[in-house]
């Protein structure tokens, strides 16, 4: 195969990209990364309660006729109560805590939502119709009934395996050539491909450096 072109015509489907989704998030984030985006994206969201509360408590004792010095104690008292603070603790802990244990077939439940949302089966769009990609030691094309692009390896970031896909990765890790394993006649035949393509993008970032 060494220096030879290969070719693979193959076909996603919704499925696909959201159990590619699923399979990548959970690679890039880890645990612990996932724990962090979500304790951050909780606490903005509690900022914003707590900012839309007190806007409210201004706002009724204003309306109240109290003084502003009034208006601060009390807030004051309000936003010192312990009970307010447990509460916002136990419900942080509820939304954050499941990101420690959140399933891969949770996102993927997600993503498939998200990719099959007004897909046509009878007229895939061009994310999911018919393709083949050649690979060749200096370019990237591939062919569809929408046209055609050619690439060189030059601009592919990464080539890498997940389980059920062979990638490669263009700016970044969740965009380019997404091929499904069953496109390949066995699983030695894709570490083929792999090996090879990965050999084809060190020579061209060799080259461009």
């Amino acid at each position: 195969m060494s220096g030879e072109a290969i070719t693979i015509e193959y076909q996603r489907t919704p499925d696909d990209m959201a159990r590619f989704c699923a399979k990548s998030y959970f690679k890039r984030t880890g645990t612990a990364g996932r724990f962090k985006n979500s304790l951050f994206s909780n606490l903005r969201g509690m900022l914003a309660g707590i900012c839309i509360l007190f806007a409210v408590l201004l706002f009724v004792t204003m309306a109240d006729g109290q003084s502003v010095p009034d208006v601060f104690m009390l807030t004051f008292a309000v936003f010192s109560t312990p009970f307010l603070w447990i509460f916002f603790g136990a419900c942080l802990a509820v939304c954050v805590l499941p990101s420690l244990f959140k399933c891969e077939s949770c996102v993927y439940r997600r993503c498939r939502k998200s990719f099959g949302a007004g897909e046509n089966p009878d007229k895939p769009s061009v994310f999911y119709c018919q393709k083949t990609l050649t690979l060749s030691p200096d370019t990237i094309t591939e062919e569809s009934a929408y046209g055609r692009s050619d690439l060189f390896w030059t601009v592919v970031s990464s080539v890498e395996v997940l389980d059920g896909f062979f990638c490669l990765f263009i700016g970044g890790t969740d965009g380019g050539y997404i091929v499904p394993d069953r496109y390949f006649a066995s699983a030695a035949e894709k570490q083929r491909v792999y090996e090879q393509c990965l050999t084809w993008h060190e020579v061209a970032q060799e080259k461009a450096a």
